[in-house]
């Protein structure tokens, strides 16, 4: 059976949103089940009140039962992986019929329509709403007021006896056939009414995020189209570069005639400005293909040179802010490593510019490489940080930490979502944790870590 609204959600999406409902319906029992045991000892202590023993073992029965089937579905859901994620539903669906069968016991040896508790049925149309489509939880809602009409006119008839609590009201409600009547009447209109607004709410809450996540797809094809558009641009812009440097070497090369020395410097000037522009051709094709096709090159590198040369570029801002800029690099084979020199430039560049980009003047930027089974990459300074609630969505597009937006450093919150990216493209991860080792009284630091594999 179909347990979610298919038209709304994509099944990923259901099953993340009921296995969070069914943690937070764990964690409710068990405080449900403390308020039915307050409720129990309460009855009995209250002076005046009288609990007969079918009352109370039956109550406690049921609070056992709970407490039981509690912990069978804390035991199931922990366990649940990706492969069998979509009992999760069946789990919910479960967990709230059980809920209920154990509320019209509890409701029933408690007075019926004169136990208060019986409102609690509407809490679980809400939670059921949110869940279920519309026929299951119509039918569920249906049911219970079919069955609590039944049994409390089977009540009034005598049919079936009335486990009144003693002592505890003065009136007898439950022979009253028009309160009985009126009563069953509210109810059922709360059940019903709970059911139809909760379901519109959550429809358009649901309607709403499905708009925008075909909104977030329509960005991210916009995303692909626009980089395809950019290699297409940035492709046709290197051939005549490229033309052009193929002319300089044949003038370089006396086919054109003879050249005087001062003309000679400046072609072979502009043949290297040219070359610097065909490498930086090359290295934004090769960014798009990796954002459009997740594509890296493998090739041997030295990662503790790399390093080296991109502190190397940051090296004069470091000494115009005074920041210590401290290299401790593990020596390093080529053999050691196979990675995309291009991508992994641009995500240490843009760590270790970052580092030195909000750490304020005086401060201090360390960075540490050490190869043992896996290669381990710290950066490390005693800058700005980055506040806890930022942490977890730091990594994501477009998104920039509180505090950064504030400061006056220009920035658009896409080059972290890029780094870890490449970083994963290489069969490893990246960590971020703030405050720092660096820190200091007004500055936390940040560090970041990254985990690369040996070369095998």
């Amino acid at each position: 059976m179909q347990l979610y609204p298919h038209e709304i959600f994509k099944s990923n999406e259901i099953l993340n949103l009921v296995t969070r409902y069914n943690r937070w319906f764990i964690n409710l029992r068990y405080f449900a089940v403390a308020l039915l045991m307050g409720y129990l000892i309460s009855l009995k202590v209250i002076p005046g009140v009288v609990l007969s023993d079918f009352q109370f073992y039956t109550i406690l029965t049921v609070m056992f039962l709970i407490f039981s089937y509690n912990i069978l579905f804390e035991h199931l859901i922990k366990n649940l992986t990706e492969e069998n994620n979509h009992k999760t539903l069946n789990y919910a669906f479960l967990q709230i019929l059980q809920d209920i069968v154990a509320l019209s016991i509890v409701v029933y040896v408690s007075g019926g329509l004169e136990a208060p508790i019986f409102m609690f049925f509407v809490f679980h149309m809400i939670i059921g709403s949110i869940l279920l489509p519309g026929i299951i939880i119509y039918s569920i809602g249906a049911s219970i007021i079919v069955i609590f009409s039944v049994f409390s006119f089977l009540e009034y008839q005598g049919v079936i006896p009335h486990h009144k609590i003693e002592g505890l009201f003065s009136l007898s409600l439950y022979d009253d056939l028009t309160f009985l009547i009126g009563s069953m009447f509210i109810f059922g209109v709360m059940i019903i009414s709970s059911i139809l607004l909760t379901r519109r709410i959550a429809a358009e809450l649901y309607n709403r995020e499905k708009e925008l996540r075909t909104a977030m797809e329509e960005l991210a094809e916009a995303e692909i189209n626009k980089q395809k558009y950019t290699m297409a641009v940035v492709h046709e812009l290197k051939s005549p570069i490229a033309a052009a440097h193929s002319f300089l070497d044949l003038v370089l090369g006396g086919y054109s005639g003879k050249i005087d020395e001062d003309a000679s410097q400046l072609i072979g000037k502009s043949k290297n400005r040219i070359t610097e522009s065909i490498d930086n051709i090359n290295n934004i094709l090769r960014l798009s293909k990796f954002k459009v096709l997740n594509q890296v090159n493998h090739e041997e590198l030295n990662l503790s040179e790399l390093i080296a040369r991109i502190a190397a570029n940051y090296e004069s801002i470091a000494r115009r802010k005074e920041i210590d800029l401290n290299l401790d690099l593990d020596s390093f084979s080529a053999s050691e490593f196979a990675g995309d020199p291009v991508l992994l430039q641009l995500a240490f560049s843009n760590l270790i510019g970052n580092a030195v980009k909000y750490t304020p003047d005086g401060g201090t930027v360390n960075i540490i490489l050490k190869k043992e089974d896996k290669i381990s990459i710290k950066i490390i300074d005693d800058g700005i940080g980055i506040p806890e609630e930022d942490q977890k969505r730091i990594f994501e597009e477009y998104y920039r930490a509180s505090n950064a937006k504030n400061s006056n450093i220009e920035g658009t919150g896409t080059g972290l979502a890029v780094v870890k990216n490449i970083f994963e493209a290489h069969k490893g991860s990246v960590f971020i944790k703030s405050p720092s080792i660096l820190k200091k009284n007004s500055r936390p630091g940040t560090e970041f870590k990254i985990i690369l594999p040996v070369k095998s």
